[in-house]
Order: structure tokens, then sequence, then C-alpha cells
């Protein structure tokens, strides 16, 4: 008995190889048997396919899940721009990378955004895919989706690129997707957000002729005297571009568009008194400050009257206290560095009352300090072109307003705010040059 003991190893030994070649082979057999042949391109076809059954058994076989074919492309990329969330959900779960890119730097990431498949998406960012990379063109998976117009996958992506959010809502204007618009716009993108030769979102929309996406930037609180770098307004460039319905309603003023300014109680905050609030950091600061509010920015001054000739214009000034003013083309606004360019008188026909005519008189002022130009018209608030927020502070009755490049004092702290947008107000502690962030409170 004992001699028979070798045999029976040596046995053993010949039968395992082929024991453990066996469940390859039976999945290699069951891909036939399903069409495709053992080979990286029919790897690639079945996940394209959306064929979970046979990936697994190319899995099973030994085929490697980052395998690329012609182009660079992977079987993660490949489903994931076909819509199969369920499939790339399985690569992933069996070691595919989810930033693995072509020559052309064209990720996964990509490719469900574009296809507008949202189980893909969630997959890949919850596998750690880049939401930030950008392929030879420059695009961007929330980029991808915008183009697209896939309003859900854009909503997921938003969260995670927040730095892109101004050129993705400028990108969705020229497509005039609004459900896209109104996804980046509730993440915190801007409608004062100027892109190429200055051009706002609703500039871009008007170019375009894209009636829907100018009414509903509008709405939402874009500025329909913004000027870009050639001084044109978004109706100077849809008249340009042949879109007159456009034109028409961006030309008359329409205060039922206009965004809610602020309370009259709220101030500057450099003109408010925060001696009653002593924070020991910058950390206290964040944690007792309250972001309220994001509204436009505006001039403390509005059109009363442009006289016929345009030799003058009247003017209403709220800064020091409310004057009325008549002034000539190159004069001063007093209290104010602004400086009266041109004035021109316009009538313009009602929308909504039958043909007659409303005064819509224009006058572009200068800022001597600065050199940027500002167009008012009589009937719309004078907006600056870029947004300010309302901060709730202990120890201040009122509300303050805040820019971005504001400077004050909270105790012993020297702050700067940094940046304002919808969402956020980046705070700075200038001597440590450290940061915080404040996020809006619902009102």
């Amino acid at each position: 008995m004992p001699a028979l003991r070798p045999l029976f190893l040596l046995a053993l030994l010949a039968l395992a190889p082929s024991c453990s070649r066996e469940p390859d082979e039976k999945a290699r057999q069951r891909i036939h048997a399903a069409g495709y042949a053992y080979s990286v391109d029919d790897f690639l076809k079945a996940a394209g396919d959306g064929r979970e059954d046979v990936v697994r058994e190319f899995l099973a076989a030994g085929m490697n899940p980052n395998a690329t074919g012609e182009g660079g492309r992977t079987a993660v990329s490949r489903a994931a721009g076909a819509g199969h969330g369920h499939v790339v959900a399985l690569l992933l779960a069996h070691g595919a990378t989810p930033n693995a890119a072509t020559p052309e730097g064209q990720t996964a990431l990509m490719a469900g955004a574009e296809s507008g498949d949202a189980q893909a998406v969630k997959a890949l960012l919850a596998a750690g895919a880049d939401a930030q990379a950008k392929n030879d063109k420059g695009v961007s998976p929330l980029a991808a989706a915008v183009l697209a117009g896939n309003a859900t996958v854009v909503s997921l992506l938003a969260e995670r690129a927040p730095l892109s959010l101004d050129h993705a809502l400028q990108l969705a204007a020229v497509k005039g997707h609004t459900a896209v618009i109104s996804v980046l716009m509730d993440r915190g993108a801007s409608p004062y957000s100027a892109g190429a030769g200055g051009r706002t979102p609703l500039m871009f929309a008007a170019i375009h002729g894209h009636q829907e996406a100018v009414k509903l930037l509008r709405q939402r609180g874009a500025s329909v005297t913004a000027l870009d770098a050639e001084l044109k307004t978004a109706a100077v460039h849809a008249a340009e571009s042949g879109h007159d319905a456009i034109a028409a309603y961006l030309s008359e003023p329409d205060r039922s568009a206009d965004p809610i300014g602020p309370d009259a109680s709220v101030q500057r905050i450099a003109a408010v008194d925060l001696s009653g609030f002593s924070p020991a950091g910058l950390s206290e600061f964040a944690a007792a400050a309250r972001f309220q509010r994001y509204y436009p920015r505006t001039l403390p001054v509005a059109v009363e009257e442009v006289q016929d000739g345009n030799a003058s214009v009247t003017l209403r000034v709220m800064e020091g206290g409310e004057q009325t003013v008549s002034l000539e083309p190159g004069s001063e606004i007093p209290g104010t560095g602004l400086v009266v360019e041109s004035v021109e008188r316009r009538m313009v026909p009602s929308r909504y009352g039958q043909g007659r005519m409303v005064d819509a008189s224009e006058v572009v002022l200068l800022d001597s300090a600065g050199g940027r130009r500002y167009l008012i018209v009589k009937g719309l608030p004078a907006l600056m072109g870029e947004g300010v927020a309302q901060l709730q502070i202990p120890g201040v009755e009122n509300p303050v307003e805040v820019a971005s490049g504001d400077v004050f004092t909270a105790g012993s702290l020297q702050l700067k705010i940094t940046e304002v947008r919808p969402l956020a107000v980046v705070v700075e502690e200038t001597a440590a040059k450290t940061t915080v962030t404040l996020t809006k409170h619902d009102e």
C-alpha cells in the first residue's frame, strides 16, 4: 500500500493543470456560443453591446479588464459611451481603471457624460474618476454633458466641478438647453459670468437665437444692460444675428423680470461698525456669519430723462443722500466717480401696451478710476454686472453687503472677500493667507 502512494500523487499532479484550466475553457466556450471570439476586440464589442453576461465570461476566462483596442479605448469607456452603466459597474468591480484615457485624453467619464448614462457616471465617480479632467480639445466631463443636453448627468457632475460652472452655463446658453441652464444655476453658476470677449450667458443665447433660454436667463437675473468688450448688449447681438423678436424682447424695460435687490437697511460692510463682534479666529468668524442672499450689485444712479437732442440727462443719485442732477456728456456724477460718457433718447414699442411707445433712453457711464463702462436704461436698475452677498454678522443689527475685493476688520482679524458666488462667499485672513467658505443658508 505504501508503494502505491507515490503513483497516486503523480496522478493528481498530472490532472492538476487540466482542472485549473477548466473554468477558463468553459468560459471561452460560452463566449463562442454567444457569438463572440475570445479576443480584445470582441471583449470591447461585448461591453459596447451591453452584454453583461458575455463580459462576465470574458473576465472569468482571464481577459484583462483594462485591455485596450484601436484608439486606446477600454471596455469601461465603450460601455459608458453606449449607455450601459450596469456593464461599467461590473468592470469597475473587477478592477477596471476609472481614469484610463485615450491618446486624445478621452476618459470613460467623458463618454458616459456624453451618452447621458447616469448609472455609468455614478459608478465612475464612486470609483474615483476625475471629474476635472479635460481631453485635448479642452472638453471636461461636465462640458460634455452640457453640450449633449443631459441635465441629470450635469447635476451629478456639477457638484464635483464647482470652478467650471460658469463656463458650463455659457456652453448651455450657446446650445439653448434650458433644463441644463436651470440645473447649473441651482448649483451656483452665475448669470453675470463673462466668457470670450466679455460675453455673458444671455449674450450667447441671444446670438444663437434661443428665445426660451433668453427668457429663462432674464428671469433668473441676467442683465440686459451688460456690455461686452465691444460695448454691445445682448439685444444688439440678437439684432445683428437676425433674431429680431429676441432683440425686441431685450430692448424694452420690463420691471417684472428684474431681480430683487437689497432692503434699504442693508449697508456696504465698509460703512458698518463691527466693533461688537470680535472672533478669536477665522473659523469662529465663519461659524458665526451667515450668508443669506445673493443679488446683483447696482450703481447708485437711475435715469430720469434724456432731453431731446441728447444734450443732457437728468439722473437720480442715491449716493450720500438722494438727489436729482442734470448733466451733459463729459460731466462727473457728484460723489460717485462716474462720468456721463454718452446719452441717447430712445422710444421703443411696448409689448404690453398695444404698441404704445415707452421711454428706454440709454446712458453710458465711465468709471473714472477703473476704466469700466456701464450702460444704464430708464426703467431698469443700473446693474454692474457682478453679484454681491448679504451677510448677517453678530453684533450688527441689520444685514451687510459684501462684494469681491472688500476689505474689513472684525476684532483683531484683517479680512478680505476674495470671491462672491451665488452659493458661496470666500473670506481670507490677509495676515495668514488662510481662507474659509461661507455657504448660503436658505432664507
